[in-house]
């Protein structure tokens, strides 16, 4: 999971502009958050701005868990240079949802080795998860 710092920076600062026009945040807490070290940021997934929130509030690079289908076109060139995780989200062959949970564990404790940082939201419409 190795994302391309420049295009990661690129995004990140059309985010921040985008939200603080469009939105306007008021972040509580901020000073919590270590400058570096490993760090996992756990959260509901209520909107799909979520990630982005996490993403220009933090001086981190985040990697986020991101469903296969997302990982198309434009899009999906984006999130693979943003060093994100795809995730494979299937009831079909349970097999293949435990080979991949094994593979998103492993993806997750090798960037927490590198003292990186992951960000890890549960879908509140979503039956199962992996």
């Amino acid at each position: 999971m190795k994302e391309n710092k420049v295009i990661y920076v690129a995004c990140k600062l059309i985010y921040t502009t985008l939200l603080k026009v469009l939105y306007r945040p008021i972040v509580i807490g901020r000073e919590n958050i270590p400058e570096d070290g490993p760090i996992i940021f756990a959260g509901n997934h209520r909107h799909a701005f979520d990630p982005v929130v996490v993403m220009t509030h933090t001086k981190r690079i985040v990697h986020y868990m991101a469903k296969e289908s997302l990982f198309k076109g434009f899009h999906g060139f984006l999130f693979e240079q943003m060093g994100l995780i795809k995730v494979y989200r299937t009831k079909n062959n349970p097999e293949a949802v435990i080979v991949a949970a094994g593979c998103y564990v492993q993806a997750a404790k090798d960037l927490l080795e590198q003292d990186s940082s992951i960000d890890v939201v549960v879908g509140n419409s979503q039956k199962h998860l992996i």
